[in-house]
């Protein structure tokens, strides 16, 4: 049977996949895209995803984070889109953020995990294996608004 850090690096492992593939073959001419003005491009969604990996590796014990700030954070001003990263780059910080998890995984305790978590979880304990399984179901939610999205620029679906 596997560990409760197993099938938490399991997930991370699946939604790293997911954001990549999320990404194949979009037409930069639809990567900002907007379905509305108060929903995300796939390039924001991206861009926060990533970010949001870069406190899962903080709560991990990796001393890193998001090269753009907090462009990308929660309630964050939308921007001229000559501001942001590239496509390009937000998926090279993933892939190389999403490697150090993964790594850190390997190592990680039960008792590293037990600790508090830099933030309060709604309706979860308050550890950090509470705090990665909660930004593992945000990161989900986050590929479904990119399938979503995908779907209405005429693309084929992500997943299901």
């Amino acid at each position: 049977m596997n560990s409760p850090i197993e099938l938490i690096r399991d997930l991370y492992g699946v939604n790293t996949g997911l954001l990549m593939s999320s990404l194949e073959d979009i037409k930069e001419s639809d990567i900002f895209i907007r379905p509305q003005d108060k929903a995300n491009s796939l390039h924001w969604v991206a861009g926060h995803m990533t970010t949001s990996r870069y406190i899962a590796a903080n709560i991990l014990g990796i001393d890193d984070g998001p090269p753009w700030g907090k462009m990308f954070d929660r309630g964050a001003e939308v921007k001229e889109k000559s501001v942001y990263p590239s496509i390009e780059e937000i998926k090279t910080a993933w892939q190389d953020i999403s490697s150090k998890i993964m790594e850190r995984f390997d190592v990680v305790t039960d008792e590293d995990l037990a600790g508090d978590p830099p933030f309060e979880i709604p309706g979860m304990e308050c550890t950090k294996a509470a705090a990665l399984a909660f930004l593992h179901f945000h990161e989900s939610y986050h590929l479904g608004q990119l399938n979503y999205t995908r779907r209405l620029c005429d693309y084929d679906r992500l997943f299901g």
